[in-house]
C-alpha cells in the first residue's frame, strides 16, 4: 500500500501547477483535479465564443509539385478526413499549393473532386494568351483576325516574351474560386480554415519564397509559374516562379513554421524513358527532375510519414484520368494510416509523459454538469473498456472534452482510495439559446436562414456546431453569389438567452487599382461593372476581369478583397493589374492567286497617352498593289459606349479586267484577261458612332476621296479623276464565327465598284 501511495504524492507534487488537491477523506485518499491544457488561438468571428483547442502535437501536411499528378492529393485528404486525422497546417508546392490551399480556404474534398472532374484543364492550361473572342470590341476582333505575328516594344527596345503564357487562364480560374470560398486570408493565411503555406522561388535570389499573406490566388499561382511556360508573377521587389525548383517537396518549410509531424505526399515525376526524351522542353523538364532528386530524399527523411501513390509514368501534363489518380491517392493513404497513427501516439504520450506517469486500475466513471448527474460523454467509450488509464492519458482526454466544443469549461477529479479508482467528469456546459436576431439580412430569404439556425435553439450551445452553421450560411451566400458575405458579429445576451447575428453581405465601401502606371484608372473603372456602396457579386467580378483583359492592355489581372476600419468593416476591392507594352509592330500576310504574296506592317501605340485609343500606321505592299494608311481611334469614349475614328490614306492597287473566254465546250467556263488598269486613292475618312455592348457597332461613316484611274496593260477603261464624298450608316454584328453586315445606305457621290462595271474585276 505504501509503493501505492508514494507515487502519488510525488505527482501530486509534480503537477500542483494544474491541479487542485481535497481533503481526503482518509489519509490513504487523494484527489487530483486535471484541467485541460489548451492553446490560444484570435476568434474567426468578433463577439463569438471563441473554440478552445487542446494542446498536442502540430501535424503538418505537405503536398509536392506534379501538374496533373497532384490530383492524387485529394484523395489523401479524403482518407485523412474520414478517419479523423489532424492537419494544422498545409504546406504546397506547385500544384500541391492548389490542392492545398483551395482545402484550406473551405472546399471540401467532394467540391474538389467534382471541380477536376467539371474543369476543362486544356483550356486553362492553355498556352494561348488571346482574350476570349466575345470579351472584346469588334475593331480589337477584326485586328486579331489580320495578325500573323505581334512584336512589342518598349521605346525602341524590343520586348521578348519570357514565357510562352502569360498564364491569365489559370490566374483567372484561381482568382474565381478564391473569391467564392467560404474562408478569406484576412490579413494572414492564418486566418483560413487551416493555416497554409504555397512555396515558390525568387527569380533573380533563386532562394525559396514562402508566402503566408496577401491575396490566396496570386500565392497559388506564383507557386505554378511553371519556368518557359507560363509567365513570372511580381509581388514587391521580387520576381516568383514555381517552387518546385528549390523545394518540390518542403518539409523543412513546414518544421519552420512549427510543425511536430509532417506528413509528406510525393507526388512527382519519375525520371523520364530514353523514348520521351526527344523535344527541347522533354529534356529540359528531365534536367529539372535530376536537379530536384536529392533534395527530395532528403526531405522524405525528414517526414515522420511519406506517402508516395503509386502514380506510375503519369505524365504532369495529362489531365486525363483524374479519378483515378484520386483513387490511388485514397489507396496509399489507407495502407500509411496504422503508421500515422502510430506517430501521433507517440507524439501525444510523450507530450503528456510525466516524470512518474502513474498507472489507475479499478476505474469507475461518472459525470456531472452543473452538478448534476449526466451520462457519459462518447468521447470516453475508449477509456472505459480499459482495465486501467495512466495520468497523460486522462490529460489527452481532458483536452479532447473540451476541444469537442459542447463545453465551456472541463475538469476531470481523480480520487483513489486503495487499489480503486473514481474519474468525475466534471463539465460546465455552454448557455442555451432561445432565440437569434437576424441584422443585415436581404439579399437571402431570412427563412433560409433561420431553417439552418433553427436545430441549436433551446439546447446548450456546441460552439464547433455553431461554426459550422455560420459557415453553410456564408456557403448559401457563396452559392448566390455574393462572395464578400461574411459574420460580422455575434452577440450574446445572457439576460435573455438570446444571441444577435450580424452578417455583412458585402457592400463596397471603395475600389481601388494597383499596378497601373500609363493607363489612366478611369480607362480601368470603366470595364468595371460594380459601384461603391453596392453589395459585390460573383458576375460582377467574372465580368470585370473578362472585361479588362479583353481591352488588350494588361498581362494580368487579378480581382482582391481586404478590410479595413476599426473593426475592419469595411470591404475594399482591389483591382491588380499588369500593364502590357503596348508599343508594337504587327506582320500580317495575305496570298491569293491574283495579287500573290501581300504582307502588311502595322505600327502602333494600343493604349496612346495611356487614354486606351489606338495611334498607328499601316504599310501593306505587293507586286501590283501599295496601301499605306495613318489613324487614330478609340473603341470608347471616356466612360460611354460612344466610339470614333479618323483615317488618312493612300493607296495604289492594279486591276485585271476579263472577259468570258470563247466557249469551247458547253461543259466548261473559262476567262481570259483583256487589260489591266490603275486606282489611285487618296483620301481621309472619319467614324462616330455606338458599341453595341461587344456584340458589334452602329457607325455613321464619312468619307472625302481623290480617285483617279489610269491604263496600264491595253485601254479597258478611259483614263478619269473622282472627287468623291460619301455618308454611309451601318451596323455590323459579330455572331464569334463570321461578320454579318447589316444593308447600309449611302449619299453623295461614289464610283460604282468594280463588281459593277462591265467586265467586272478579278
Amino acid at each position: 500500500m505504501v509503493r501505492r501511495i508514494l507515487p502519488i504524492l510525488l505527482l501530486a507534487v509534480v503537477v500542483l501547477a494544474e491541479a487542485t488537491p481535497a481533503e481526503p477523506s482518509s489519509p490513504a485518499d487523494t484527489l487530483i483535479v486535471i484541467r485541460p491544457e489548451l492553446t490560444e488561438r484570435a476568434p474567426r468571428i468578433p463577439g463569438f465564443i471563441p473554440r478552445q483547442f487542446a494542446q498536442r502535437p502540430r501535424v503538418a501536411l505537405v503536398l509536392s509539385g506534379g501538374g496533373a499528378r497532384g490530383a492524387a492529393a485529394i484523395g489523401v485528404l479524403q482518407v485523412l478526413e474520414r478517419n479523423g486525422i489532424p492537419v494544422d497546417l498545409l504546406v504546397g508546392t506547385s500544384i500541391g499549393s492548389i490542392v492545398g490551399g483551395l482545402y484550406a480556404s473551405g472546399y471540401s474534398t467532394d467540391e474538389l473532386e467534382r471541380l477536376l472532374d467539371t474543369t476543362r484543364w486544356d483550356e486553362i492550361m492553355s498556352l494561348n494568351d488571346d482574350a476570349r473572342r466575345r470579351d472584346m470590341f469588334l475593331d480589337q476582333k477584326l485586328a486579331g483576325d489580320k495578325s500573323v505575328l505581334v512584336l512589342r516594344f518598349k521605346g525602341l527596345e524590343p520586348v521578348l516574351p519570357e514565357s510562352f503564357s502569360t498564364g491569365q487562364r489559370l490566374t483567372n480560374f484561381l482568382n474565381l474560386l478564391t473569391l467564392q470560398s467560404v474562408y478569406k486570408p484576412d490579413p494572414t493565411f492564418d486566418q483560413l480554415r487551416i493555416p497554409f503555406r504555397a512555396v515558390t522561388t525568387d527569380l533573380v535570389s533563386g532562394k525559396a519564397v514562402v508566402l503566408d499573406r496577401g491575396d490566396l490566388a496570386e500565392a497559388m499561382r506564383a507557386s505554378m509559374a511553371i519556368p518557359l511556360l507560363f509567365s513570372s508573377v511580381k509581388r514587391d521587389t521580387l520576381q516568383l516562379l514555381d517552387g518546385g525548383l528549390v523545394a518540390n517537396l518542403p518539409v523543412d518549410v513546414a518544421r519552420e513554421a512549427g510543425a511536430d509531424i509532417v506528413i509528406s505526399v510525393d507526388m512527382t515525376s519519375p525520371l523520364r524513358p530514353r523514348s520521351m526524351l526527344n523535344a527541347p522542353w522533354e529534356i529540359a523538364d528531365q534536367i529539372t527532375t535530376i536537379m530536384m532528386q536529392e533534395a527530395k530524399l532528403r526531405a522524405r527523411e525528414k517526414s515522420e510519414v511519406v506517402i508516395i501513390p503509386a502514380i506510375g509514368n503519369h505524365l504532369s501534363s495529362d489531365f486525363g484520368g483524374l479519378d483515378s489518380l484520386i483513387a490511388l491517392g485514397r489507396t496509399a493513404t489507407d495502407s500509411a494510416l496504422p503508421s500515422i497513427r502510430q506517430v501521433l501516439a507517440r507524439r501525444a504520450r510523450g507530450q503528456f509523459a510525466e516524470q512518474i506517469d502513474i498507472e489507475y486500475r479499478n476505474l469507475t466513471w461518472c459525470a456531472t454538469a452543473l452538478g448534476n448527474a449526466i451520462p457519459l460523454p462518447a468521447e470516453i467509450a475508449d477509456y472505459r473498456n480499459q482495465e486501467s488509464v495512466t495520468h497523460s492519458d486522462l490529460r489527452a482526454l481532458a483536452g479532447q472534452l473540451a476541444e469537442d466544443g459542447q463545453f465551456a469549461e472541463v475538469e476531470l477529479a481523480v480520487r483513489t482510495s486503495g487499489d480503486s479508482t473514481d474519474i468525475e467528469l466534471r463539465l460546465w456546459p455552454y448557455p442555451v439559446i432561445r432565440s437569434v436576431e437576424l441584422v443585415g439580412v436581404d439579399k437571402v430569404s431570412r427563412d433560409t436562414i433561420e431553417t439552418m439556425i433553427r436545430p441549436m435553439l433551446g439546447r446548450p450551445l456546441n460552439v464547433r456546431t455553431a461554426e459550422q452553421v455560420l459557415d453553410r450560411i456564408l456557403e448559401v451566400y457563396r452559392e448566390r453569389g455574393y462572395v464578400l458575405a461574411r459574420i460580422r458579429q455575434v452577440r450574446y445576451d445572457s439576460t435573455q438567452h438570446s444571441a444577435t447575428l450580424e452578417i455583412d453581405e458585402g457592400v463596397v465601401e471603395r475600389s481601388e487599382v494597383r499596378g497601373s502606371d500609363k493607363t489612366r484608372d478611369w480607362v480601368i473603372w470603366r470595364e468595371l461593372p460594380w459601384s461603391n456602396g453596392e453589395v459585390f457579386h460573383m458576375d460582377a467580378a467574372a465580368r470585370g476581369i473578362a472585361n479588362l483583359y479583353g481591352t488588350n492592355l494588361f498581362e494580368q489581372v487579378l480581382v482582391s478583397v481586404r478590410h479595413e476600419g476599426p473593426g475592419l468593416e469595411k470591404n475594399i476591392v482591389v483591382v491588380n493589374v499588369r500593364e502590357r507594352n503596348t508599343e508594337l509592330i504587327r506582320l500580317g500576310l495575305r496570298v491569293d492567286n491574283d495579287r500573290n504574296i501581300q504582307p502588311s506592317i502595322d505600327l502602333r501605340d494600343e493604349n496612346f497617352m495611356g487614354a486606351g485609343a489606338e495611334l498607328g500606321a499601316i504599310v501593306g505592299f505587293g507586286p501590283r498593289n501599295l496601301h499605306l494608311l495613318g489613324e487614330l481611334r478609340a473603341t470608347r469614349i471616356f466612360n460611354s459606349y460612344l466610339t470614333f475614328g479618323l483615317k488618312t490614306y493612300y493607296g495604289v492597287r492594279d486591276v485585271n479586267v476579263y472577259t468570258d473566254a470563247p466557249f469551247t465546250d458547253p461543259k466548261q467556263f473559262d476567262r481570259i484577261r483583256i487589260g489591266e488598269y490603275r486606282e489611285r486613292r487618296f483620301g481621309a475618312m472619319f467614324s462616330f458612332g455606338t458599341q453595341l455592348e461587344r456584340l458589334g457597332n452602329v457607325t455613321v461613316d464619312g468619307r472625302f476621296e481623290r480617285l483617279s484611274l489610269s491604263n496600264v496593260f491595253a485601254e479597258p477603261i478611259a483614263d478619269q479623276t473622282y472627287r468623291i464624298s460619301s455618308i454611309k450608316l451601318g451596323t455590323t454584328i459579330d455572331t464569334q464565327d463570321h461578320v454579318l453586315r447589316a444593308v447600309s445606305c449611302r449619299g453623295g457621290r461614289a464610283y460604282p465598284p468594280a463588281e459593277d462595271r462591265p467586265g467586272g474585276r478579278g
